[in-house]
């Protein structure tokens, strides 16, 4: 349907409606559960909004026509609320002033809050808080709230889908245990091992000699090599924070129960295996420590842990952080560039630009091995704050992170930086075409 030809269905559709008992929830073109729209999605109908009515005394403008609106939360709050008539003045200066008696009444009392609200044409807090950030120009509690919702289901969705493909790899057999050895009792293994136990006391445990612990590596090996999802390597990883070894096993479970859909580390009751501040402060120290050429290891061991405990680390920070990414973004950032100036991150370090490209790359691939990969984007978005709103230009940087690992032939690191690059590139393809298409081109 061309614009032309949107615009007069939607005149027609207004023309032909008793506003009396117009319910927008349920007509033509209505779908309440707001989705985003892709530029390849079929056309939909004329949704027209539920006060539009050019003849009535609503005090409210709308949207003629809702489904013009690629974006859901927007479109939602146009059928929902409307922009009040005296709210789209041009005087910046007497809203800031109508803005500072509503929050000044919010102060006072809730009952003097709502009938301010209801005097300045509010329906409620979200309404009001979305004309604060219509008339600031800043993000504001709402935009923040509303973009963790989103996160939270994407999220959601993403282990959703690993949760489904896990269960169909059991029913099919590739996740099936090998010479009597489950995927969960390898990665437990593996994480003890980790963890400093000997492997005859592993082996003792799985009741296995060591050949047979040899072939049972080997097999789930090849078995997460060719699977294309990542689902073994997801469930794997899971099984292994799980495994409740090392200092912080206990944040570790906490993390790995967080990976089911519907979990969450926050409210867990799970103890924080070091504080948000010193998690930033190794994270950065970790940078810092391999522009500088120093091992790893040596670094985290000033902090006196290990990489294992790292690693249990990053799983608890790295979820609860995009748990509450909007509330936790400024102290990140701010916490960030405090450290980055003690560890000298970012200073003048003699490199050339191509020298400095390596390292930022390395650094990603880094973070994948460690899996932080869900951390990936804010610290491209802080490393390069000029391109923070670019998708195209962080990809790029994800990108290359991507064929260094074809050109090492590290598929493990690849298969977390792929749903990377599947989140900045914004592709309107399915994520299994996405992924098989990419990992057939890195291998």
């Amino acid at each position: 349907m061309s614009p032309e030809q949107r615009r007069a269905r939607a005149q027609q559709l207004i023309a032909s409606i008793d506003w009396h008992n117009y319910d927008y929830t349920s007509a033509p073109g209505a779908d309440m559960s707001f989705p985003d729209f892709g530029p390849n999605d079929p056309p939909r109908d004329v949704w027209v909004s539920k006060h539009y009515n050019r003849t009535s005394n609503m005090y409210v403008v709308h949207v003629i026509d809702l489904n013009d609106i690629q974006d859901g939360v927007t479109r939602r709050l146009y059928a929902q609320y409307g922009v009040p008539v005296d709210w789209t003045i041009d005087d910046k200066g007497e809203l800031e002033q109508r803005i500072a008696q509503i929050d000044a009444a919010k102060q006072h009392s809730a009952e003097y809050f709502e009938q301010m609200l209801d005097y300045y044409g509010m329906v409620n807090e979200e309404h009001f808080e979305w004309m604060r950030e219509r008339v600031t120009g800043k993000v504001g509690a709402l935009s923040k709230r509303l973009a963790q919702e989103k996160l939270d289901r994407v999220r959601e969705g993403v282990k959703q889908e690993y949760a489904e493909r896990a269960d169909q790899m059991r029913q099919s057999g590739e996740l099936a245990p090998y010479m009597g050895v489950s995927l969960e009792a390898w990665a437990g293994a593996q994480a003890a091992s980790v963890n400093g136990q000997p492997l005859g006391a592993i082996l003792a445990q799985l009741g296995i000699d060591e050949p047979t612990w040899q072939a049972v590596s080997a097999e789930w090996n090849a078995r997460m090599s060719r699977d294309t999802t990542a689902t073994i390597a997801n469930v794997y990883g899971q099984a292994f924070v799980g495994a409740g070894q090392g200092q912080f096993g206990a944040s570790g479970a906490a993390s790995a129960a967080a990976m089911n859909p519907g979990g969450r580390v926050s409210g867990s009751g799970a103890a924080e295996p070091v504080p948000f501040e010193k998690w930033i402060e190794i994270t950065v120290a970790q940078e810092a420590g391999h522009q500088q050429g120093h091992d790893p290891a040596a670094v985290l061991a000033q902090f006196g842990i290990t990489p294992a405990d790292w690693g249990m680390i990053g799983a608890y920070w790295g979820q609860k952080f995009n748990e509450n990414a909007m509330a936790m973004m400024d102290d990140y950032n701010r916490l960030t560039a405090q450290f980055q100036q003690k560890y000298g991150v970012g200073h003048a370090d003699g490199m050339t630009s191509d020298e400095r490209e390596e390292v930022v790359v390395q650094q990603l691939i880094d973070m994948a091995r460690n899996g932080q990969a869900n951390q990936i984007i804010g610290f491209l978005k802080q490393k390069f704050p000029d391109d923070a709103d670019d998708n195209d230009a962080l990809d790029w940087w994800v990108d290359k992170a991507c064929d260094v690992c074809g050109e090492q032939g590290d598929r493990g690191a690849a298969q977390q930086l792929i749903p990377v690059r599947y989140q900045l590139s914004e592709q309107d393809e399915p994520y299994d075409e996405f992924y098989e298409s990419a990992m057939s081109m890195l291998f």
